[in-house]
């Protein structure tokens, strides 16, 4: 029910797209570029320096 009225505020957008419609599926595919297993490997070791950095605080 929550879902549904936030959607209609927001638009089907991907916080409240079901899976099966079609603009889920292309923020997905968008997401999983910047959050996929090679951007995380690329990002490890500028987010170990700065929890590092937290750590010494």
């Amino acid at each position: 029910q929550a879902l549904e009225e936030l959607r209609l505020l927001t638009g089907y957008e991907l916080f409240t797209a079901h899976t099966q419609e079609a603009n889920w599926k292309l923020a997905h595919k968008i997401l999983m570029l910047a959050f996929g297993s090679q951007a995380i490997r690329d990002m490890f070791s500028a987010m170990m320096d700065i929890f590092s950095q937290l750590i010494l605080r």
